[in-house]
């Protein structure tokens, strides 16, 4: 994968996190993933972005999973969005499909 460049803030979120290099790696999945569909993230965005996706791996790792959410409360979240989660998320690996759903939320408020 292509060389990517974090803000400091977002390289100490990684850094501090439970596994850095599989946070590190689905971040930069997200990055490319935002670039390939043409969106666009601010910093701060995307620190929330990798709080949230150091939480999942933290997850994965520990065997946990979130509770269920009623999924018909994403109904107008875009495909996008979905598909670029669920991306992320089949590469972590070991989490519920309802983390799919939250994590699209990130991306369903970026600008176009």
């Amino acid at each position: 994968m292509k060389q990517l460049t974090f803000s400091k803030e977002i390289e100490k979120i990684i850094l501090q996190s439970y596994t850095p290099s599989k946070v590190r790696k689905a971040m930069k999945l997200a990055l490319l993933l935002i670039k390939e569909n043409g969106l666009q993230a601010t910093d701060l965005q995307l620190r929330i972005l990798a709080n949230h996706i150091s939480s999942m791996v933290e997850r994965s790792d520990a065997n946990e999973k979130i509770e269920k959410v009623d999924q018909s409360l994403f109904g107008e979240v875009s495909q996008i969005s979905l598909d670029i989660s669920r991306k992320i998320v089949e590469q972590i690996g070991n989490l519920n499909e309802d983390e799919i759903f939250i994590l699209s939320i990130h991306f369903e408020n970026l600008k176009y």
